[in-house]
């Protein structure tokens, strides 16, 4: 017997977690590319502060792959 509450997080489909994963992946080509990284308060530039510039991108490119691992665990996992 279920319930008849079903979270949020449940009863929605999860593609915007894909599509977020593949804006956050875009975002980081674009910050290599340019050599601009876009952060909360503006942008932080590869020459002014490399350490800080490298952080962003692996931010991007870590909070993008786990984002699209989890839709896709979410969508075809095994069922049992």
């Amino acid at each position: 017997m279920g319930t008849l509450f079903m979270p949020w997080w449940r009863s929605q489909s999860p593609d915007g977690l894909f599509w977020f994963g593949v804006f956050l992946l875009l975002l980081g080509g674009f910050g290599i590319y340019s050599g601009k990284a876009l952060e909360r308060g503006g942008a932080v530039d590869r020459d002014q502060d490399p350490k800080g510039f490298w952080f962003i991108i692996a931010l991007d490119y870590i909070l993008g792959i786990g984002l699209i691992g989890y839709y896709f665990y979410l969508v075809y996992r095994f069922p049992g």
